[in-house]
């Protein structure tokens, strides 16, 4: 693997110790998280030596994640997932390959594979007022819940949902929905809690 810290600008990397904290930033990763509304991600040396789980809230979604960090370290081989990033005009589909490393790091090589203009979805806006109810949204494709088990595009789930007769937008929990775990973990020799 080269370690250039190059990148275009449709890539973008970090790095996480052995011990799951952040050690490094691409050059571009500040500029990205601006553009993404993530203002508190967007300066390098407040994120710097934090731990990758303290970004990560949702219980399915870490152990995803902890299952292919851990996959990833014992076989040395990388994982390639892909990751929708999108915005409320934007799709974006992005292929985050995991790399490990000599010192038991793992680096995180983002890249941009697909973008889509597309209208305004304002349950992705994050500036909207949210109401108290929540509804689950995939952290890898962005499919929404929209019962026990079924999970729709994010464009169906507003009608579904009916949240156009809302005056507010529901507030919006990740998690992994069943394709995406399946997936993701077909390869991987796993507990199965799920």
């Amino acid at each position: 693997m080269t370690n250039n810290n190059k990148t275009d600008d449709s890539s973008y990397i970090y790095r996480i110790d052995k011990s799951d904290n952040l050690s490094y930033l691409s050059d571009n990763w500040s500029e990205f998280a601006l553009a993404n509304d993530a203002i508190a991600m967007s300066v390098p040396h407040l994120i710097l030596g934090k731990s990758l789980w303290s970004f990560i809230a949702d219980h399915d979604t870490r152990y995803i994640y902890t299952l292919v960090l851990t996959e990833v370290r014992k076989t040395l081989e990388p994982a390639v997932i892909s990751i929708n990033c999108d915005s409320p005009e934007l799709q974006r589909v992005f292929q985050i390959t995991m790399t490990a490393m000599d010192d038991g790091a793992v680096e995180f090589s983002s890249t941009v594979v697909e973008i889509r203009q597309r209208e305004y979805i304002k349950i992705l806006d994050a500036s909207v007022i949210r109401s108290e109810d929540i509804v689950k949204i995939c952290s890898f494709c962005k499919k929404i819940a929209v019962s026990d088990g079924k999970w729709v595009e994010t464009a169906e789930a507003i009608r579904v949902l009916n949240f156009f007769g809302n005056i507010t937008i529901p507030q919006l929990s990740h998690g992994v929905c069943p394709d995406c775990f399946a997936s993701i973990t077909a390869e991987m020799d796993y507990p199965k809690l799920m």
